[in-house]
């Protein structure tokens, strides 16, 4: 299976949902062929350079996959036979695009799980912090009555 990679152009004029149903079949149509999406960029809805079906602007959306021949004939019928997508344009990229894909996206995952590392001790900190706050708030009261010098609203330390 080789790399490829596929830009649409989406029409500007759906609704939410309809533009993530469309993004979705898109996927869906790639895996159930037996295809792998790899990456996938939404990179919004744009200005195009010039009218098509008269629309002046678009939705586009990247998408990085694997895939083999019997995918790629298979999505370039879907494209033609859906009214959602105005245009599309599949690449295959060539080994070094593709290790360089394959780079970023560890390089990602590693960063996610370095994020997640960094985070979840610091919230068990901040709890831990919380509880000895609560811990301390709950004895102050308790000093204070067993205190007989203490003024009202007074707290002596011990």
């Amino acid at each position: 299976m080789r790399l490829y990679e596929t830009l649409c152009l989406i029409r500007p004029d759906l609704e939410e949902e309809e533009l993530e149903q469309s993004i979705k079949k898109i996927r869906t149509q790639i895996e159930s062929t037996g295809g792998e999406v790899r990456e996938l960029q939404r990179w919004g809805k744009k200005k195009l350079a010039y009218q098509i079906e008269n629309y002046t602007e678009g939705y586009y959306v990247l998408l990085t996959f694997r895939a083999d021949n019997k995918v790629l004939a298979e999505l370039k019928h879907f494209f033609k036979v859906s009214e959602h997508y105005l245009r599309y344009m599949t690449l295959r990229l060539e080994e070094k695009v593709e290790n360089r894909v394959e780079k970023k996206a560890e390089a990602e995952k590693m960063e996610a799980e370095e994020i997640r590392a960094e985070v979840q001790p610091a919230e068990e900190e901040q709890s831990r912090e919380e509880q000895s706050r609560e811990e301390q708030s709950q004895e102050e009261p308790a000093a204070a009555e067993n205190n007989p010098e203490a003024k009202e609203g007074e707290v002596i330390a011990e």
